[in-house]
Formats: C-alpha cells, sequence, structure tokens
C-alpha cells in the first residue's frame, strides 16, 4: 500500500487519489483489527480487503489521513453489505 502524489496504490489497484474526499475503515468488531478500507468518491466507493501486517496498515492509514478526512459510518445499502460479508 502507497501513496503518490497522485495516486492510491493498494495491492494491484491503482487510483486517482484525487477522486476521493472520505475514507471508512471497518474494524473486526471482535478481534479489533482492520478489515477493509474504504475509499470514497461523490459516485462510488472502493473497498480493499486488507491483508498486511499491522505495522504497515497504521503506516497507510496515517499517510491516507493526511489527504482524505476519515468518517466512521457511510451510507450502504443492504446488498453491499450482505455481498461484502460473503466475499470475506
Amino acid at each position: 500500500m502507497k501513496i503518490t502524489d497522485e495516486w492510491i496504490i493498494i495491492w494491484d489497484k491503482l487510483r486517482n487519489r484525487w477522486e476521493f474526499i472520505w475514507y471508512s475503515i471497518e474494524i473486526d468488531p471482535k478481534k479489533q483489527y482492520i478489515k477493509n478500507i474504504v475509499l470514497i468518491s461523490q459516485k462510488h466507493h472502493n473497498i480493499h480487503t486488507i491483508s498486511d501486517n499491522k505495522e504497515n496498515t497504521k503506516k497507510f492509514l496515517e499517510e491516507l489521513n493526511k489527504f482524505l478526512p476519515l468518517i466512521w459510518e457511510f451510507p450502504q445499502s443492504f446488498w453491499e453489505k450482505a455481498s461484502r460479508k460473503m466475499k470475506l
């Protein structure tokens, strides 16, 4: 995971960092680890499941927080939530 002047790179996904306006994280309520990072634009959101160590994830979120504000809740339909849980 990396942030450059123009891109947010998560695994093999390259996204223009200026298209996003917020980000959110999803945390496992029992184990308290980050499961997903959600990048949110005006028209859509991208969900990335995290499979990295805590230190790398923490560094990435600190960097991401410099450019995008964190929101804890964002609107999702029942089907979006259900399909993501099925993928996990």
